[in-house]
């Protein structure tokens, strides 16, 4: 399977811009994994978190998700993985949408 997202560059890149200004601006950390990377949310992401998983599934059939959902008073994590080619895939698409202070 290629590592490679299905938009055109247009469609990415305004897919980008509404990600960063929208779910990855509520990013209130990020953590690198052995396979990919976990970012950290406030709980009330939690319905932003299920579309995005939705609809970048569609597109990026190689990435695994992983959302972690505990009580409501702690912070939600979503970790994306895959093999060595996809962890850098993550790492150049992703966490450039992370604010600074969080990354």
């Amino acid at each position: 399977m290629p590592i490679a997202c299905g938009l055109s560059s247009p469609e990415r890149a305004a897919r980008l811009d509404e990600l960063r200004a929208t779910i990855f601006a509520a990013c209130q950390a990020v953590e690198e994994t052995a396979d990919g990377y976990a970012f950290a949310f406030t709980g009330d992401a939690a319905p932003q978190l299920l579309d995005f998983v939705a609809s970048e599934r569609e597109c990026c059939p190689f990435l695994t998700f992983d959302l972690h959902l505990p009580p409501a008073n702690e912070s939600l994590y979503l970790e994306l993985s895959g093999n060595d080619e996809v962890k850098v895939f993550i790492a150049s698409t992703f966490l450039s949408l992370v604010p600074m202070d969080s990354a």
